[in-house]
């Protein structure tokens, strides 16, 4: 479930937030879900071996009823079934800062974030990451050829430009 105007796109669209409350950027939420656990998948084209997620919540505290969860958890596709890695750290849940969760290396072809939102709010994300390990390329002739390991960012985490600011109508 997602509200009408949110978007499943937004989650990784690469846009980086400046708070919980950033309206400027598209965002996926649960409303008008309350205090339910939810969920949102991340498919991948093929098997990653992921080690870290993160997510930087959506929270529109004064303006509407969208807070960061109460709790949240990665799991991962095994088959058929949806398992929880074996987890390294889990920073608690706050506001305008990313929240990350790291676990051992897996491989996996699809992750879920579940979330239990808090009792009487929805809640929503700006934005999720996933580390991706370097992996060695299969059927690759060692120290032949230019493209034995997959290239990564030298962040794990790079940060993505701004959009431009849309224009404000002139006052009259």
């Amino acid at each position: 479930h997602t509200f009408q105007g949110d978007s499943l796109a937004a989650l990784d669209d690469g846009l980086e937030p400046r708070n919980s409350g950033d309206q400027d950027l598209p965002r996926f939420t649960w409303w008008d879900h309350r205090g339910t656990e939810e969920w949102v998948q991340l498919e991948f084209p093929q098997a990653q071996e992921v080690s870290e997620v993160a997510v930087y919540w959506f929270d529109d505290t004064g303006r509407g009823q969208c807070r960061i969860p109460k709790s949240w958890e990665v799991l991962h596709r095994d088959g058929d079934q949806w398992k929880p890695g074996t987890v390294k750290s889990a920073e608690p849940v706050a506001k305008d800062r990313w929240n990350r969760q790291t676990f051992e290396p897996l491989t996996t072809s699809a992750l879920r974030i579940n979330v239990e939102l808090q009792p009487d709010d929805s809640g929503g994300i700006l934005e999720v990451r996933v580390k991706q390990l370097r992996r060695r390329a299969e059927n690759c002739t060692p120290c032949r050829a230019p493209t034995t390991f997959r290239q990564r960012p030298a962040h794990p985490y790079p940060a993505h430009p701004r959009p431009p600011p849309l224009p404000r109508p002139a006052r009259q």
